[in-house]
Protein backbone atom coordinates (compact mmCIF):
# COMPACT_ATOMS: atom_id res chain seq x y z
CA UNK A 1 0.00 0.00 0.00
CA UNK A 2 1.43 3.73 -0.23
CA UNK A 3 0.44 6.53 1.59
CA UNK A 4 1.69 9.30 0.19
CA UNK A 5 1.18 12.92 2.02
CA UNK A 6 -0.37 15.60 0.02
CA UNK A 7 2.30 17.81 0.61
CA UNK A 8 5.36 19.22 -1.82
CA UNK A 9 8.41 16.78 -0.09
CA UNK A 10 6.58 13.46 0.46
CA UNK A 11 5.07 13.85 -3.31
CA UNK A 12 8.65 14.67 -4.97
CA UNK A 13 9.98 11.61 -2.70
CA UNK A 14 7.50 9.51 -3.80
CA UNK A 15 7.88 10.77 -7.72
CA UNK A 16 11.78 10.18 -7.18
CA UNK A 17 11.21 6.84 -5.89
CA UNK A 18 9.18 5.92 -9.18
CA UNK A 19 11.50 7.46 -11.68
CA UNK A 20 14.33 5.41 -9.94
CA UNK A 21 12.63 2.44 -10.16
CA UNK A 22 11.66 2.96 -13.88
CA UNK A 23 15.62 3.28 -14.53
CA UNK A 24 16.10 -0.06 -13.05
CA UNK A 25 13.47 -1.65 -14.60
CA UNK A 26 15.17 -1.16 -17.73
CA UNK A 27 18.37 -2.76 -16.40
CA UNK A 28 16.86 -5.90 -14.12
CA UNK A 29 14.18 -8.01 -13.94
CA UNK A 30 11.35 -6.72 -11.58
CA UNK A 31 11.25 -9.44 -9.30
CA UNK A 32 15.00 -8.56 -8.49
CA UNK A 33 14.31 -5.02 -7.61
CA UNK A 34 14.50 -4.17 -4.12
CA UNK A 35 14.32 -1.38 -1.69
CA UNK A 36 17.97 -1.59 -1.43
CA UNK A 37 17.98 -0.46 -5.45
CA UNK A 38 15.50 1.98 -5.20
CA UNK A 39 17.09 3.81 -2.16
CA UNK A 40 20.52 3.87 -3.31
CA UNK A 41 19.39 5.15 -6.60
CA UNK A 42 17.57 7.90 -5.95
CA UNK A 43 20.11 8.72 -2.94
CA UNK A 44 16.76 8.04 0.06
CA UNK A 45 17.43 6.47 3.21
CA UNK A 46 15.01 3.30 3.82
CA UNK A 47 13.06 5.20 6.43
CA UNK A 48 11.94 7.95 3.24
CA UNK A 49 11.18 4.89 1.36
CA UNK A 50 9.17 3.68 4.02
CA UNK A 51 7.25 6.66 4.97
CA UNK A 52 5.44 6.79 1.44
CA UNK A 53 5.03 2.62 0.54
CA UNK A 54 5.36 -0.60 2.19
CA UNK A 55 6.47 -2.59 -0.72
CA UNK A 56 8.34 -2.35 -4.37
CA UNK A 57 4.95 -3.11 -5.80
CA UNK A 58 3.06 0.26 -4.58
CA UNK A 59 5.41 2.44 -6.60
CA UNK A 60 3.75 1.18 -9.61
CA UNK A 61 0.12 1.28 -8.18
CA UNK A 62 1.08 4.53 -6.70
CA UNK A 63 1.98 6.37 -9.91
CA UNK A 64 -1.24 4.52 -12.03
CA UNK A 65 -3.16 6.16 -9.77
CA UNK A 66 -1.92 9.35 -9.70
CA UNK A 67 -1.78 9.79 -13.56
CA UNK A 68 -5.74 8.53 -13.56
CA UNK A 69 -6.14 11.40 -10.96
CA UNK A 70 -4.60 13.39 -13.39
CA UNK A 71 -6.63 12.34 -16.30
CA UNK A 72 -9.82 12.98 -14.37
CA UNK A 73 -8.85 16.55 -13.23
CA UNK A 74 -7.84 17.48 -16.30
CA UNK A 75 -11.25 15.51 -17.79
CA UNK A 76 -13.13 18.42 -15.49
CA UNK A 77 -11.48 21.21 -16.38
CA UNK A 78 -12.02 20.98 -19.71
CA UNK A 79 -15.53 19.67 -19.63
CA UNK A 80 -16.61 20.81 -15.62
CA UNK A 81 -18.56 17.55 -16.05
CA UNK A 82 -18.95 14.04 -17.78
CA UNK A 83 -22.46 14.83 -19.94
CA UNK A 84 -21.45 12.63 -22.47
CA UNK A 85 -19.03 9.15 -22.36
CA UNK A 86 -18.06 8.86 -25.22
CA UNK A 87 -15.92 12.44 -24.98
CA UNK A 88 -15.08 11.59 -21.85
CA UNK A 89 -13.63 7.76 -23.18
CA UNK A 90 -12.04 10.02 -25.81
CA UNK A 91 -9.86 12.10 -23.38
CA UNK A 92 -9.49 8.69 -21.62
CA UNK A 93 -7.84 7.00 -24.53
CA UNK A 94 -6.32 10.04 -25.57
CA UNK A 95 -4.67 10.58 -22.07
CA UNK A 96 -3.10 7.42 -21.92
CA UNK A 97 -1.57 7.53 -25.55
CA UNK A 98 1.13 9.72 -24.28
CA UNK A 99 4.29 7.82 -23.95
CA UNK A 100 4.73 9.81 -20.69
CA UNK A 101 1.39 8.73 -19.49
CA UNK A 102 1.51 5.06 -20.53
CA UNK A 103 4.62 4.20 -19.27
CA UNK A 104 3.17 3.25 -16.20
CA UNK A 105 0.33 1.03 -17.52
CA UNK A 106 3.39 -0.87 -19.66
CA UNK A 107 5.54 -1.22 -16.68
CA UNK A 108 2.64 -2.83 -14.88
CA UNK A 109 1.56 -5.06 -17.58
CA UNK A 110 5.33 -6.29 -18.25
CA UNK A 111 5.39 -7.96 -14.92
CA UNK A 112 1.33 -8.89 -14.91
CA UNK A 113 -0.54 -6.54 -12.70
CA UNK A 114 -3.19 -6.09 -14.56
CA UNK A 115 -5.31 -6.38 -11.30
CA UNK A 116 -3.36 -2.82 -10.37
CA UNK A 117 -4.76 -1.61 -13.31
CA UNK A 118 -8.25 -2.41 -13.19
CA UNK A 119 -8.32 -1.38 -9.14
CA UNK A 120 -7.07 1.45 -9.81
CA UNK A 121 -9.75 2.64 -12.61
CA UNK A 122 -12.40 1.05 -10.26
CA UNK A 123 -11.66 3.02 -7.62
CA UNK A 124 -11.57 6.20 -9.75
CA UNK A 125 -14.44 5.74 -12.12
CA UNK A 126 -16.58 8.11 -10.97
CA UNK A 127 -16.62 9.95 -14.26
CA UNK A 128 -17.61 7.24 -15.96
CA UNK A 129 -20.16 6.07 -14.03
CA UNK A 130 -21.62 10.02 -13.86
CA UNK A 131 -21.02 9.58 -18.32
CA UNK A 132 -22.39 5.86 -18.49
CA UNK A 133 -25.43 6.19 -15.83
CA UNK A 134 -26.80 9.30 -18.28
CA UNK A 135 -26.51 6.76 -21.81
CA UNK A 136 -27.46 3.36 -20.33
CA UNK A 137 -29.74 3.78 -16.76
CA UNK A 138 -29.57 0.47 -15.57
CA UNK A 139 -31.86 -0.22 -12.33
CA UNK A 140 -29.94 0.33 -9.39
CA UNK A 141 -29.90 -3.60 -8.36
CA UNK A 142 -27.88 -4.07 -11.79
CA UNK A 143 -25.93 -0.90 -12.07
CA UNK A 144 -22.47 -2.11 -10.23
CA UNK A 145 -22.58 -5.27 -12.65
CA UNK A 146 -22.96 -2.51 -15.43
CA UNK A 147 -20.06 -0.65 -14.59
CA UNK A 148 -17.69 -4.15 -13.88
CA UNK A 149 -18.42 -4.97 -17.34
CA UNK A 150 -17.79 -1.29 -18.86
CA UNK A 151 -14.38 -0.89 -17.02
CA UNK A 152 -12.95 -4.00 -17.37
CA UNK A 153 -14.11 -3.78 -21.33
CA UNK A 154 -12.74 0.18 -21.26
CA UNK A 155 -9.18 -1.48 -19.45
CA UNK A 156 -9.24 -4.80 -21.61
CA UNK A 157 -9.23 -1.97 -24.61
CA UNK A 158 -6.45 -0.28 -23.49
CA UNK A 159 -3.99 -3.39 -22.29
CA UNK A 160 -4.53 -5.05 -25.79
CA UNK A 161 -4.00 -1.23 -27.72
CA UNK A 162 -0.37 -1.58 -25.62
CA UNK A 163 -0.10 -5.21 -26.79
CA UNK A 164 -0.31 -4.47 -30.27
CA UNK A 165 1.85 -1.36 -30.01
CA UNK A 166 -0.18 1.55 -29.40
CA UNK A 167 -1.10 1.82 -33.27
CA UNK A 168 -4.79 2.68 -33.17
CA UNK A 169 -6.07 5.92 -32.96
CA UNK A 170 -8.43 6.95 -29.99
CA UNK A 171 -10.98 7.44 -32.52
CA UNK A 172 -11.01 3.64 -33.69
CA UNK A 173 -10.60 2.25 -30.21
CA UNK A 174 -13.82 4.27 -29.32
CA UNK A 175 -15.43 2.68 -32.41
CA UNK A 176 -14.76 -0.50 -31.10
CA UNK A 177 -15.72 0.03 -27.46
CA UNK A 178 -19.03 1.67 -29.31
CA UNK A 179 -19.68 -1.16 -31.29
CA UNK A 180 -19.40 -3.93 -27.50
CA UNK A 181 -21.76 -1.31 -25.47
CA UNK A 182 -24.19 -0.93 -28.15
CA UNK A 183 -25.47 -3.96 -29.92
CA UNK A 184 -26.89 -1.58 -32.66
CA UNK A 185 -24.05 0.61 -33.28
CA UNK A 186 -22.46 0.43 -36.94
CA UNK A 187 -19.39 2.08 -37.70
CA UNK A 188 -19.84 4.91 -40.37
Amino acid sequence: MYHIHHDRRSEHSAEAIYQALSAIMQEKSFDKITISDLTRKCSFSRATFYRSFDEVNDVLAWKCNARYQEMNDAFEAETGHAEDGYAYLRHFFNYWMKDENSLVLEQLISIGHYDVIYQIHTDNSMLVRQAIHEQVPQADAYYDYYMAAVIGAFIGFLITWIKHGRKLSADQLINMVQSVLDPDFHQV
